[in-house]
């Protein structure tokens, strides 16, 4: 029998290193398990011919930290005293393969490729920012010809790992000729390189004593849209792929309506802002024509959210108001915590809800956006939903994708028609 604090030598004669490793070999139907106890090996036996859960769980590992000092990191832009995790950067290729954090690669040996490969960990998502060496070095602060950022791609797209890239672009850093070079770079490794996603760097107020960047304004936002249709026909003409995309945020900087689903295909990097808006625009749509045309008792809801997406927001409560009895309204907030310049809904705080919220009619519900809480229920300031909500008096609720949950969670509140 298996303890707490038993260490996991092998499987069925394999080595255990990590949990991708124990991800790859618990899935079997029987297993010789060497451990370490105690300073002793044991070794023991276990049949699991229905494959059942073994209810073992593996202590958290130590993960690969970024050794860069990147001129765009949010990290380094952070408020001080903030927990301890909020300044942690990793940059662990097992993590870009599991969740889709993004890596730069730098700090990955030719072994640790050959171990992703092995091991077929695809897709994995890398941060390139700038193709050329000389740009690529200044842009993460060191790093020069050995970072080698093109030929490892190539290494492990030849072996068929999928890819997805992500340019944070700075305006005058990694722009215009730099940034089309990169894109062609990696235009190059299509299919096997999926997607390169362009994504406007982010500035906050606590920026002190770092490297000087510009910010998007909607005139270089316009631009950009410009350039990259242009890329983005050509792509689709020779590639039968879009391959290339713009986040969200240059679309709505440039106050133009977001492209349609087909454009983003499967919608790869929707966590990276790619199509995030399309998508809530046309799964709402879709559900809107599940829903009644009346409640029984009057309801008003709040939508709180930042100004970047408040025009898709407010779209969404005009269409819900046409439902008989219910109103809905939206709050648009501004980032006290981060500045001004940090529009986006999920960096809202405790004290920007609060500071945004207080002394307002603000109904039955407050919605939330979805992204605002930590796994473990924090906004970014260690503000909690149960402190919000006894601050100011009302019910919150985070958005977790259904409307219907949102209005309509009591049975009582349903007209039967």
């Amino acid at each position: 029998m298996l303890l707490a604090g038993d260490k996991i030598l092998t499987i069925n004669g394999q080595e255990l290193n990590d949990f991708i490793d124990w991800e790859y070999l618990k899935n079997d139907d029987y297993y010789e398990i060497e451990i370490l106890r105690n300073q002793k090996r044991l070794n023991f036996e276990i049949e699991n011919p229905n494959f059942s859960d073994l209810g073992i769980s593996l202590a958290e590992p130590d993960y690969i930290t970024c050794e860069n000092s990147c001129v765009f990191c949010f990290v380094h832009q952070n408020a001080p005293k903030l927990r301890k995790t909020l300044y942690f950067m990793d940059d662990d290729y097992r993590l870009s393969f599991l969740y889709g954090n993004f890596i730069t690669l730098t700090n990955v040996t030719y072994s640790e490729l050959d171990r992703i490969i092995e091991k077929g960990m695809s897709p994995i998502y890398i941060s390139v920012h700038a193709t050329d060496i000389d740009v690529r070095s200044k842009l993460l602060r060191g790093r020069n010809s050995e970072d080698n950022i093109l030929g490892k791609l190539k290494y492990i797209a030849s072996n068929g790992i999928e890819i997805n890239t992500q340019v944070v672009l700075c305006p005058e850093l990694n722009d215009n000729f730099v940034l089309e070079k990169t894109y062609l770079d990696l235009k190059a490794l299509f299919p096997v390189l999926k997607t390169l996603a362009i994504v406007p760097v982010g500035l906050t107020q606590f920026r002190k004593g770092l490297t000087k960047v510009k910010t998007v304004d909607k005139n270089y936002a316009l631009k950009m849209i410009e350039t990259v249709s242009l890329w983005q026909k050509n792509c689709v003409k020779e590639l039968k792929d879009t391959f290339v995309f713009l986040s969200d945020e240059w679309f709505i900087l440039a106050g133009k309506e977001v492209p349609k689903a087909k454009h983003y295909g499967d919608f790869s990097q929707i966590e990276n802002g790619v199509g995030l808006v399309r998508k809530f625009i046309d799964d709402f749509e879709k559900e809107f024509l599940t829903l009644p045309k009346a409640i029984l008792h009057k309801k008003t809801i709040t939508f709180a959210t930042n100004s970047l997406p408040q025009k898709y927001i407010r779209q969404v409560a005009k269409k819900l108001c046409e439902i008989e009895n219910l109103h809905v309204k939206v709050e648009v907030l501004e980032s006290i915590f981060w500045g001004k310049e940090v529009t986006c809904s999920g960096l809202l705080t405790g004290i920007d809800y609060y500071e945004g919220l207080k002394n307002k009619e603000l109904g039955d519900l407050v919605v939330l956006p979805p992204e605002c809480l930590s796994f473990e229920g924090f906004f970014l300031d260690d503000w909690t939903l149960p402190e919000l909500e006894t601050k100011l008096g009302v019910k919150l609720m985070k958005f977790e994708g259904s409307f219907k949950e949102v209005i309509f969670g009591h049975k009582n509140l349903l007209k039967v028609s």
